[in-house]
């Protein structure tokens, strides 16, 4: 009878777990190997053996369903055909599923090859920490102490579940693509419910715990190797705060009593003067109020802050001396106010009018319309305005005219455009999002992360901005049946409008403050009131500033000989109160197009899983979108110059900012500026001006309260 050399004779017969591990090592080289370009199960095609140890060989492979590289772990043939090691494999996926976190490598499935069982794992795009620290040597302290954070992130998920890891150390730590840390390699875990039933040695004794090499394991076993892999990362540096310092020398006690109860303990112990990184080192979402009383990392001192306000002071100016020459009402003799061309029109209709209506528009040159009827006119246009087409003209003594702006009568033109490829893209991009926004959405509401307070704020300011839209630009009769009518059909769109701005918030959000969680840092802060607050006034003064510059970089453009002039200001030449209607409407449109932005930007980093490729993706898409109508290559070239600045805005100061720049980008861009005194239009440009100085210099004066 084969006898057991680790234990008295007395107490086993035949071989110990101790011996049965010894075994599957012996026997590891005889395990079978799998050339590059095998395809097993008609699914992974294998590509690299990218590890190997005793618990088994690593190999890259590319899933053929799904489209993706993952790593698939084989056990030894040893512990393959014994009954109690393979037993650990299977322990090994239903643990390791348990735990889903951003500083884990995932493990996804469990599946047979012929006999041989391999767990489907993450693919890793990196090197493990210990290949790292050999490369390189010592890690600069700041990169040091986030791996290590991460490290105590990730350890801690697992713990929260129960899950022990057993085998922590720095070749079981991969360093992915964007630096981050991985906790690999649960192939030693065990559930603590279950640690009784545990008696195998197992582990790298470097790292193992002193009651480890007993057979006994547990949470604090994986505590100690943790300390262990912090005092190796962190050695020789001299700025170690001295709390955490004290926690990893508790992590190395001989007695598990004496050491920290979990990763969790030790992850505390980390500087946390900023607590949203702490929350979300440890994969959890930060309250909204967490948020909001975050310092943001990027600050800016009171001489940048000048130079900024001094900048985009220079770039408005730049703005209003040169858009006049790049746009078509600059560049077309506009000698009579719509004032006049109406009392023109109405003389050559030469009937009373009971109602009647004008306009501007560009087909393709600046054309004035002019509609009259004998009743009431009740439009259903969705902003309530007067068309050539609405309300349709059937009834008899309704009178439509065009004129020049000379005041010339002109043939009327009913012209039927074309939707451009920006338009039909935003669409194909919009419709699925919101369908996938309600469902994320509801998601979110039932599990408590959604800020329903913070979306019923945006909410009920994008209905209010709506209502007071439709209140300067709808037309109005004075007809209370009319009116009633006209309000209803506004108030249910307003009210349309807000619930996808809600919808969409909630189901944006949340992914947002857990992942990136500082770019909405002066958001947050606004919607709690705080107008006065020197992060919102630093955010609304770089919006401002790269506002600016979208709307030079469009001037740039229409400024190439044979390039077509600007158009999109002219039907604000209708009413000498346009710039205040569309101060209202294009918050509404800044608020949806930087959640629709940053939504779909982090929808792509989730299914592309590179950020650099999901970049690249979102600027594309976003060329197209913010690409003119005459859709040349210059045009898209423009577009994903935008994009880029977006991109740019988006990542490094956050939502708030990419709203007022969208805000103010559309803004300038949709009103006539001028320059000439003797513009009947000039007026716009003064309150333009206006508006645009008194906000940034509010701004300044709050940012340099700090």
């Amino acid at each position: 009878m084969t006898t057991c050399p680790h234990l008295p004779k007395e107490s086993v017969s035949g071989l110990c777990p101790q011996c049965l591990f010894e075994v599957a090592l012996k026997s590891s080289d005889d395990f079978a190997r799998f050339t590059p370009g095998t395809i097993l199960n008609d699914r992974f095609q294998i590509t690299a053996l990218i590890g190997r140890g005793g618990m088994g060989e690593v190999y890259r492979a590319d899933d053929l369903k799904l489209g993706q590289p993952v790593a698939l772990k084989f056990v030894p043939l040893a512990i393959a055909q014994s009954g109690e090691l393979l037993q650990r494999l299977y322990s090994e996926v239903r643990l390791g599923r348990q735990v889903a976190h951003p500083n884990v490598c995932r493990l996804f499935d469990l599946a047979d090859y012929e006999g041989h069982p391999f767990i489907v794992m993450e693919y890793v795009d990196g090197e493990n920490l210990e290949a790292l620290l050999q490369r390189v040597g010592r890690l600069p302290q700041r990169k040091a102490m986030d791996i290590a954070r991460e490290i105590c992130a990730g350890l801690a998920a697992s713990h929260d579940r129960e899950v022990i890891h057993g085998d922590l150390k720095p070749a079981n730590i991969m360093i992915d693509g964007r630096g981050q840390a991985r906790v690999s390699d649960f192939g030693l875990s065990a559930l603590a419910a279950d640690i009784t039933q545990r008696t195998l040695i197992a582990g790298t004794p470097a790292y193992m715990a002193p009651e480890q090499l007993k057979g006994q394991m547990s949470v604090r076993s994986d505590v100690y190797a943790l300390g262990l892999v912090l005092q190796e990362l962190l050695e020789g540096f001299r700025n170690v705060p001295s709390e955490l310092q004290e926690k990893i020398e508790k992590c190395l006690a001989i007695d598990p009593a004496n050491r920290p109860a979990s990763a969790r303990d030790v992850l505390a112990a980390f500087p946390s003067g900023d607590l949203l990184d702490a929350a979300v080192a440890a994969g959890e979402t930060p309250s909204p109020d967490l948020v909001a009383a975050t310092e943001p990392s990027i600050r800016l001192s009171r001489r940048v802050v000048s130079l900024i306000f001094g900048a985009v002071l220079i770039a408005m100016t730049i703005v209003v001396f040169t858009k006049e020459r790049v746009s078509l009402e600059g560049r077309t003799s506009l000698p009579y106010s719509p004032a006049v061309l109406e009392r023109r029109a109405r003389r050559i209709a030469g009937v009373v009018a009971g109602d009647y209506a004008s306009w501007f528009a560009a087909d393709p040159s600046i054309r004035f319309y002019y509609r009259q009827s004998p009743k009431p006119m009740a439009s259903n246009d969705p902003d309530g305005r007067i068309t050539l087409n609405e309300p349709p003209p059937d009834l008899p003594g309704m009178v439509a005219l065009s004129l020049t702006p000379e005041g010339a009568i002109v043939p009327v033109v009913h012209v039927e455009e074309k939707a451009p490829l920006s338009l039909t893209v935003y669409f194909a991009l919009l419709v699925p999002l919101i369908i996938a926004g309600a469902f994320v959405a509801r998601r979110n509401i039932r599990s408590g992360r959604g800020d329903v307070r913070g979306a019923r704020r945006i909410a009920a300011w994008v209905f209010l901005c709506r209502i007071l839209y439709w209140i300067f630009a709808a037309h109005h009769t004075r007809s209370f049946v009319d009116e009633f009518q006209i309000f209803s059909l506004a108030f249910a769109r307003s009210l349309m409008y807000a619930a996808e701005v809600w919808v969409g918030y909630l189901a944006v959000e949340p992914y947002i403050r857990r992942r990136r969680p500082k770019t909405i840092i002066g958001w947050k802060r606004l919607l709690e009131g705080r107008w006065n607050d020197p992060i919102v006034a630093r955010d609304m003064l770089l919006g401002a500033g790269f506002g600016a510059a979208m709307v030079l970089l469009e001037e740039l453009r229409r400024a190439v000989p044979g390039a077509a002039p600007f158009t999109s200001a002219i039907p604000a030449l209708s009413s000498r109160l346009s710039w205040l209607e569309l101060l209202f409407y294009f918050q509404t449109r800044a608020i949806f197009y930087s959640l629709f932005g940053l939504f779909l930007l982090l929808l792509l980093r989730a299914i592309l899983r590179k950020t650099l490729i999901a970049s690249a993706v979102w600027v594309i898409a976003l060329a197209v979108l913010l690409a003119q109508a005459e859709q040349r290559p210059l045009d898209y070239i423009l577009g994903a110059a935008l994009a880029l600045i977006l991109l740019l805005v988006l990542n490094r100061y956050g939502l708030l900012t990419c709203a007022v720049a969208f805000f103010w980008y559309l803004f300038l861009t949709s009103l006539p500026l001028t320059t000439d005194m003797h513009r009947w239009y000039v007026g716009t440009t003064i309150a333009v001006v206006a508006l645009f100085a008194a906000s940034l210099i509010a701004s300044l004066r709050t940012a340099l309260a700090t």
